[in-house]
């Protein structure tokens, strides 16, 4: 948990040139991207540097994406609004905790009318929402609520999407291990 946001001077001489902070942003499949800004950079900002590293093509519903900031050991979470600063987010929020204990999530925050005219029209964010539900999913104790058959049915569903590009022989061969 620590280290995710760390001052970098740009050059010995502070003074002359303002810092570069770096931040550790973490994404719903469990890896994290680091993302380096200046004070005067904006939510927005980090979000658009964030969604054009998830592929190389623009992000249609890039407007989905939200920042979220996750205390872990109290459990404590705040939506930060776009327009917001990252002067202000540290202002804000180190009086609460520092910094460096606070976890930075880009997540999908809002979600379009039709699910399938995402997936047509933006597979990257429909997969990123994907993650994020089955994450949120398994990491809280929605799963241990759910009768047995339910949780089979979800299993299965995930198998499928997971070996949907595989070939029938190659499916063949695994079910004989």
């Amino acid at each position: 948990m620590e280290g995710q946001c760390s001052v970098t001077p740009s050059s010995p001489d502070k003074s002359s040139t303002p810092s570069v902070t770096t931040l550790k942003v973490h994404l719903p499949n469990g890896t994290f991207n680091v993302v380096k800004y200046g004070e005067a950079i904006d939510i927005k900002g980090i979000i658009s540097t964030l969604t054009s590293r998830l592929a190389t093509e623009p992000r249609v519903y890039q407007q989905c994406y939200g920042m979220r900031l996750h205390h872990t050991a109290t459990g404590e979470m705040h939506w930060l609004h776009q327009d917001t600063t990252m002067a202000q987010v540290q202002e804000r929020f180190e009086k609460i905790h520092p910094l460096n204990e606070w976890h930075f999530e880009l997540r999908i925050r809002y979600l379009p009318l039709n699910l399938q005219q995402l997936y047509d029209r933006d597979k990257v964010t429909f997969y990123f929402y994907y993650d994020q539900v089955r994450n949120d999913y398994l990491s809280h104790e929605i799963g241990a609520r759910i009768d047995q058959d339910t949780a089979v049915q979800l299993c299965c569903l995930e198998i499928r999407n997971y070996f949907k590009d595989m070939p029938q022989i190659a499916l063949d061969k695994k079910s004989n291990l």
